[in-house]
């Protein structure tokens, strides 16, 4: 029994046969099965499975049944072409963790800047994943999964910190986010001093529900960005001193 995305057209070309390279794809996804994958035939005809599991999240999953003799799945001891599910989905569990999509430490801050590096009041841009404790992110929901509907569209909050200390007032802004679909795109992210060893802290509210775009309180989950440099930007007044 396999977890997989409905295959491609060409699964099998003949009723003889299945394409090594889609067999091969079908038994590396059992990685994200677990329980009872095999059954045998009863006298009514009938193979009953009990207990399968996954912690794969997709809106596109169906299973795959191999009748096959009692030995390694392979292409030679098949006896029938599998038969197919239909589609059905798997919704994210509750947020767990963040992680980072876009590091601000892996980006140019201009065209001809070193990678890490932004001009002081220039734009920096992060992208922020939420994400379930099985890795799935928390991106698409149904109706009944409460927790998923909590979060899939969670506040996400960022500060600026340099050596440890949030300095957000001081050379920079707070920016909160709305997730879209488990996503936290930040777009308008500025430092305004220049200084090496700059850094930002992404935050999300771990248990609350929130439903809105707020300062996210409560018992919070984070995730840092790499170091990052900010110089100074080109003169824009002379001041006497």
């Amino acid at each position: 029994t396999v977890v997989t995305a409905p295959p491609q057209d060409g699964l099998c070309q003949c009723q003889a046969c299945i394409h090594p390279k889609t067999l091969e794809d079908a038994i590396a996804e059992t990685m994200f099965l677990s329980g009872n994958l095999t059954a045998l035939v009863d006298a009514s005809g009938n193979a009953r499975f009990q207990g399968i599991e996954t912690a794969l999240a997709r809106p596109d999953l169906r299973l795959l049944f191999y009748p096959f003799t009692p030995s390694p799945l392979t292409e030679t001891n098949l006896t029938s072409l599998p038969f197919r599910s239909s589609i059905f989905t798997v919704t994210s569990g509750r947020l767990s963790r963040l992680a980072l999509l876009l590091d601000p430490a892996e980006a140019q801050g201009c065209r001809r800047c070193p990678t890490g590096v932004y001009l002081a009041g220039t734009t920096i841009r992060a992208e922020v994943v939420l994400l379930d404790s099985f890795g799935n992110v928390v991106g698409f929901c149904d109706q009944e999964n409460i927790f998923c509907n909590a979060f899939n569209n969670a506040p996400v909050i960022s500060r600026l910190f340099r050596a440890g200390s949030d300095v957000t007032t001081s050379a920079g802004q707070q920016r909160i986010v709305a997730a879209v679909d488990g996503t936290a795109n930040f777009t308008s992210m500025v430092v305004t001093r220049s200084n090496a060893e700059y850094y930002f802290v992404f935050r999300a509210e771990e248990k609350a529900f929130p439903n809105a775009v707020g300062t996210p309180t409560g018992n919070l989950i984070q995730v840092e960005s790499g170091m990052f440099t900010v110089v100074s930007n080109k003169a824009r007044m002379i001041r006497a001193v």
